[in-house]
């Protein structure tokens, strides 16, 4: 199952989740409100998070570019900056179902050869933003371990792991 399918099955989960939470509570303490913040599994207090109408977003209204940091080179740690941009001038809501933002891969001959968040565990978390229109937001992902793959070309594939789901971005890049 790839990223964006269980990020929909987590998203279903959770309006599943929330909407079970929301029966008759008035056994609970109502004079000690859960002071350390929402219970594993809980959903949010926002209503609108994730919002209602997130499935009818068009995704193609977000648009991800990507660019390594600095020259790739095999077996030297890899940087690479992956930016989402809100493409029309109305504000997209945007669902997260980890702290996970994006994913970098790199393949060659159409075999996966390399996948920045395979190893990596990401807190399991809904967490919803407000991309304003023209609005972008950036995140630099870094790889501490060397990078292993041989020198070559490669296809470097950045995605947003968000919900509505953009396209995938990819261009040609050289590994030294």
């Amino acid at each position: 199952m790839n990223r964006r399918h269980a990020l929909s099955f987590a998203l279903a989960g959770v309006l599943v989740l929330g909407l079970a939470a929301c029966g008759d509570d008035s056994s609970k303490a109502s004079d000690n409100p859960n002071p350390g913040g929402l219970a594993a599994g809980q959903a949010p207090a926002d209503p609108n998070c994730p919002p209602p109408d997130i499935a009818t977003i068009d995704p193609n209204v977000l648009a991800v570019t990507a660019e390594p940091v600095g020259p790739l080179v095999s077996g030297k740690p890899a940087e690479f900056k992956v930016t989402v941009t809100n493409t029309t001038d109305a504000p997209v809501p945007l669902v997260f179902a980890s702290s996970q933002q994006v994913d970098v891969l790199l393949s060659q001959g159409g075999t996966q050869k390399y996948d920045w968040a395979a190893d990596r565990s990401f807190a399991q978390e809904i967490r919803c933003q407000t991309l304003d229109g023209g609005g972008s937001f950036s995140v630099q992902v870094s790889e501490t371990n060397p990078l292993d793959v041989p020198p070559g070309d490669y296809t470097l594939t950045a995605r947003s792991i968000t919900a509505p789901y953009p396209p995938d971005f990819t261009a040609q890049v050289t590994v030294g």
